[in-house]
């Protein structure tokens, strides 16, 4: 048995010199003892080379100006120039009562105005083309369709206005139909709920007109 142990240290120093450095560059060695560290050295006591300069070496170009020498071109006014317009005293007193009357009230009733059901009256007058008419011309000449509502007395039409009659909304028309100003009547197969509503005159029992059609 070989009791020499110095490839081994030799071997392992190698080994372990390269895994310490490996990486590193500039390494030293590592000192035996802990040398003395030179104090900082103190500030230089040396005097200036050159004494300060006592005062400032360039003076300004131009002096400043002692005093304003322009003044405004105008001064300003002092006191207003011109009194207020005297107050102007009215030259009558004011009047007590309107100059002017209102004017009259129309005496035409609008032509789709629907007079309500509690006070049914017809109008005194209507104009037809240009003329002054009234309802007693209306009947004879079988003119109700289109005046109806300015006649419903005479025309019989109080409660609600019949087809073809002058309408401004389905309230006014027995039908609860009013298209392009005139009363209307539902089609067949069109919900209904009352007879007067359908075209055919018919209201059937499941709430439908029938069809066919009684207006010419």
């Amino acid at each position: 048995f070989n009791n020499d142990n110095g490839p081994f240290f030799t071997a392992f120093s190698a080994a372990w010199e390269a895994a310490t450095t490996n990486g590193w560059d500039n390494l030293q060695e590592l000192a035996l003892s802990c040398g003395t560290v030179s104090p900082t050295p103190a500030p230089s006591t040396q005097l200036p080379t050159l004494p300060p300069t006592p005062g400032p070496t360039q003076v300004p170009t131009v002096p400043p100006t002692p005093a304003r020498t322009e003044f405004p071109t105008t001064p300003p006014t002092p006191v207003r120039t011109e009194l207020p317009t005297p107050f102007q005293v009215p030259t009558a007193p004011p009047t007590t009562n309107p100059t002017q009357l209102p004017t009259p009230l129309p005496t035409q009733l609008p032509t789709t105005a629907i007079p309500a059901a509690d006070s049914c009256v017809d109008v005194d007058s209507l104009i037809h083309n240009g003329k002054t008419k009234d309802c007693e011309w209306v009947i004879i000449n079988q003119r109700c369709q289109p005046y109806a509502h300015l006649c419903p007395v005479s025309c019989d039409q109080c409660e609600c206005l019949l087809q073809k009659s002058v309408c401004s909304s389905g309230e006014d028309c027995c039908s609860g139909v009013c298209v392009a100003g005139q009363c209307a009547c539902l089609s067949k197969d069109e919900l209904c709920s009352s007879n007067d509503q359908c075209c055919s005159g018919l209201c059937r029992d499941d709430g439908t007109c029938a069809g066919g059609s009684t207006v010419g």
